[in-house]
């Protein structure tokens, strides 16, 4: 069974590089609402901890696993209960090949950022785009 994966959502932005000037993207992210980081955590915690009763049976590992699975199923619980976004990937044009790129992003990975571009290796610095932020949130 797979943690609850929320809701998509998408946010402008600017690929921005200091020689060649600024490409257009997308962020892609994930919304948690509180249902869902309470499922997340629960199901988290319950993972960990079935994962070291098997451990508790071999006797030679079970004075290491079953202290830190039991700890880390905790602080698991609290990342996932405290995480209310979770970026994806940011797609957009790269403006020193003028391509188009897909970015991978860890999930706490928000901008502004900086990244290389996948293809032509040059530095981009992902900023998110204000102004369409704002007319979204005017309109919710």
């Amino acid at each position: 069974m797979a943690l609850p994966k929320g809701k998509a959502a998408e946010l402008a932005l600017h690929f921005d590089n200091e020689k060649h000037g600024r490409g257009e993207g997308v962020l892609y992210y994930r919304v948690f609402n509180r249902g869902n980081r309470v499922n997340r955590a629960l199901l988290s915690l319950v993972y960990c901890w079935l994962i070291g009763v098997p451990a508790a049976l071999i006797p030679i590992i079970h004075l290491l696993t079953i202290p830190a699975f039991l700890i880390g199923g905790i602080v698991l619980f609290v990342q996932q209960l405290r995480t209310k976004t979770q970026v994806v990937r940011a797609r957009g044009i790269c403006p020193v090949h003028r391509g188009e790129v897909d970015i991978c992003l860890t999930p706490r990975q928000w901008p502004p950022t900086w990244v290389y571009c996948p293809q032509c290796n040059s530095s981009l610095h992902l900023l998110a785009d204000i102004s369409v932020q704002k007319i979204e949130e005017g309109i919710e």
